[in-house]
């Protein structure tokens, strides 16, 4: 059953399509972002929203230590016999919150996430967790969304109503789906100085050097 905002979910064999789908034609940018935010071998990495672990496995290939947390259970599940399936080791997939991730204060050097601040009614909190949980000078990269974005070429009035019913229908559930024009001063209040943005939706963002784990800057 599909729920939305802090609850957001898609399950099912369908879902698993969509997923596949996304990881075929986003993840070699992803990897590109990932690997220019400084991922490398013996890393810590933990991946928010994993979904079906694609980008989670790939960052286990590179060497990284890699955690893939996502809220739903059926996903979880279906991650851990791809990895299985793949051959991929070092890496583990658990069901959680971003909010509580139960990860150890200062333990990670890379987060990543793929369009999961924009399904939440707190992405503030949820980058604050995240901060919590990087070491100092650790990087979280996210990709996000901007809905108001999206247009027709030539122009269609029922491609922007859809839109319009879309952007309207997640502020009614207390959610942002133009968010990603936003996600980065989400995440200076979060306590994140901002190492780099790019086409205004995707960035890398460095927890201070100086500051204290689990303490973010106002």
């Amino acid at each position: 059953m599909a729920t939305i905002g802090d609850r957001y979910v898609l399950a099912g064999k369908h879902d698993h399509d969509r997923l596949r789908v996304i990881s075929e034609i986003h993840d070699g940018r992803t990897r590109d972002l990932l690997q220019r935010a400084g991922l490398t071998s013996g890393h810590r990495f933990v991946e928010f929203g994993c979904g079906l672990g694609y980008v989670t496995r790939w960052a286990a290939t590179q060497g990284a230590a890699v955690t893939g947390i996502d809220a739903s259970e059926e996903q979880i599940a279906a991650a851990q016999a791809l990895a299985r399936e793949a051959l991929v080791d070092r890496v583990e997939f658990r069901a959680g919150s971003v909010y509580e991730p139960g990860l150890e204060p200062g333990s990670v050097d890379v987060s990543y996430s793929r369009w999961l601040m924009v399904h939440l009614q707190r992405p503030v909190d949820a980058m604050r967790a995240i901060y919590a949980a990087l070491k100092p000078g650790g990087v979280m990269v996210c990709e996000e969304a901007d809905v108001s974005a999206v247009y027709a070429e030539p122009r269609s009035e029922a491609y922007e109503e859809m839109r319009e019913i879309g952007l309207a229908g997640g502020l009614a559930r207390g959610v942002d789906y133009a968010g990603g024009r936003r996600a980065h001063t989400w995440a200076k209040e979060a306590g994140f100085e901002l190492v780099a943005q790019v086409r205004k939706v995707h960035a890398f963002l460095r927890k201070a050097t100086g500051a204290t784990a689990g303490s973010p800057r106002s």
